[in-house]
C-alpha cells in the first residue's frame, strides 16, 4: 500500500483559498440582493399605505 501525504499539496492550498473567496463573494452578493429586495419591498408597502388612506378618506 502507498501511503497518502497527510498535508495537502502544492495545488490544494491555492484551491481552498480560491474557494473561501468564492464562498465569500458569493455571501456578499446574496446580501447586497437581500438588502435591495428588502427596499423594494419597504417602497411597496409605503405606497399599498398610501393608497389605502387615500381610498378611506373618499
Amino acid at each position: 500500500m502507498t501511503k497518502q501525504p497527510q498535508e495537502p499539496g502544492p495545488g490544494r492550498s491555492t484551491s481552498d483559498a480560491a474557494f473561501n473567496e468564492l464562498r465569500k463573494e458569493i455571501g456578499e452578493r446574496n446580501e447586497r440582493a437581500q438588502k435591495e429586495a428588502r427596499k423594494v419591498r419597504s417602497a411597496r408597502e409605503r405606497e399599498q399605505v398610501l393608497r389605502r388612506r387615500q381610498e378611506d378618506r373618499f
